[in-house]
This record gives C-alpha cells, sequence and structure tokens, in this order.
C-alpha cells in the first residue's frame, strides 16, 4: 500500500474527516494548473489533503494550519517533508505571505471570520476553495443544539459570500460540497 493510502486507511479507521473521492478527482485537475504556485490549508488533520495536493503537483508550497497537537503528530509522520505544518489556532495565525489557493477545511464556527483574516493573504487572482459547504453529515443529527448552531453559521457565512460585491462564489455539488470564491474582474 503507497503512504497515501495508507494514510487514507488510517483516517478512515480513526474516524478522521478527509477530503472525498470526487473532491480529490476535482483536485487533479485544479491543482495541475501552473499558476498555483502556494497554497494555504486551514484545517490539516492528519494531513490527507496537503498530501494529495503534493502527489498532484510536487512543485506547490503548502502551509498548513492545524489545532490539535494529536492530529499534528500523526500529519507530521506523512507531511512534514514537503508541508509547513503549524500547531496554532487559526483564529490565533497571522502571515504576510500571499497565497495563491486558500482551502478552507477546518472550524466551520468560525469562517467570516477566517476570510475576513486571510482575505488579504490571496493573490488578486487567487482562490479561496470550502470544503463541506453542505454540511450534509451534520444535518443527520439536528437533535443537537451545539449542530443546530454550526449549520446556522454555516448558512449565515454561505450567505455572507453571496452578497460580498466584489466576489463570485461558486458552490459545486460534489463531496459535501465545494465552494470556490474568487475576486469579480474590473
Amino acid at each position: 500500500m503507497d503512504k497515501l493510502n495508507e494514510l487514507k486507511t488510517i483516517c478512515l479507521n480513526n474516524n478522521i474527516p478527509i477530503i472525498r473521492d470526487d473532491i480529490v478527482l476535482f483536485f487533479n485537475d485544479f491543482f495541475k494548473q501552473e499558476w498555483i504556485s502556494n497554497v494555504l490549508e486551514i484545517g490539516t488533520a492528519y494531513g490527507y489533503s496537503s498530501y494529495v495536493i503534493h502527489n498532484i503537483n510536487k512543485n506547490i508550497k503548502i502551509t498548513t494550519i492545524e489545532k490539535n497537537k494529536n492530529n499534528i503528530e500523526i500529519a507530521n509522520q506523512y507531511i512534514s517533508d514537503f508541508a509547513k505544518v503549524i500547531n496554532t489556532d487559526v483564529r490565533d495565525y497571522q502571515t504576510d505571505e500571499v497565497f495563491d489557493v486558500i482551502f478552507f477545511d477546518g472550524p466551520k464556527t468560525c469562517q467570516i471570520e477566517m476570510f475576513e483574516n486571510f482575505k488579504n493573504n490571496l493573490h488578486d487572482n487567487g482562490i479561496f476553495l470550502i470544503d463541506n459547504i453542505f454540511l450534509k453529515g451534520l444535518l443527520k443529527k439536528t437533535n443537537s443544539t451545539r449542530v443546530k448552531k454550526i449549520i446556522d453559521k454555516n448558512n449565515l457565512f454561505i450567505s455572507y459570500l453571496k452578497d460580498l460585491k466584489d466576489w463570485k462564489l461558486e458552490i459545486y455539488n460534489i463531496g459535501d460540497g465545494l465552494g470556490v470564491l474568487k475576486r469579480c474582474k474590473n
């Protein structure tokens, strides 16, 4: 078994969320584009998404942020050779670096705050990718007050993005929904 499939199996066995296979297929085309030289991933988990991106295009510089120390320990075993893995809460992370792609695959409760914090770290022609924009998995658990709050915040985030004047949101019905957000061209 190759390392990517080994990592996928470990994630699945430990109930660690990973990008779905149809998102991997989307990534296969998307990350082959030559203009993409660096990516900021928010929400490393065990590093599966970063590993997928690296497998597609080994020239992309990857920076990935994860709050959970246990997740970081496992991620470092698989991706530290090619990714800069940062152990911090995304709300505490600041950088002057500018990225071609920023991939939101982390906390769903502070997405507007994350967008506002990182929009200036995206190249003018860069793209935000937002995984799990539909939160279908959570919709099955709507009896929980916590889950309802997450769904409400996610719906607020989608409305917020749609209302932005200088940005265009496209939502793809793949995986659990993939948002593609880019600045409008003047």
